[in-house]
């Protein structure tokens, strides 16, 4: 049986932010109307936010840079 992957490319953006002494990925979901895509939920409320599926909400990019500093750090194009 083969595992379901699901892919909601630009639905997120996220941004670093810094303020008190805390450091935290803020994301927004800009959903425009009409957009019937499922957004992730503050599964264990809002002290843990969106943090089960924060690594989730970023893996295509994140995969992106690794490749990019990999290319850079060898040397390869």
């Amino acid at each position: 049986m083969s595992t379901p992957w699901v892919t909601e490319p630009d639905l997120y953006r996220g941004q670093c932010e810094d303020s008190a002494g805390a450091s935290w990925l803020q994301v927004s979901a800009p959903i425009h109307a009409g957009d019937r895509r499922p957004l992730g939920t503050e599964t264990l409320g809002p002290t843990w936010g969106l943090h089960l599926v924060d690594v989730n909400i970023a893996l295509g990019n994140l995969v992106s840079l690794v490749g990019h500093e990999g290319r850079a750090y060898t040397g390869k194009r």
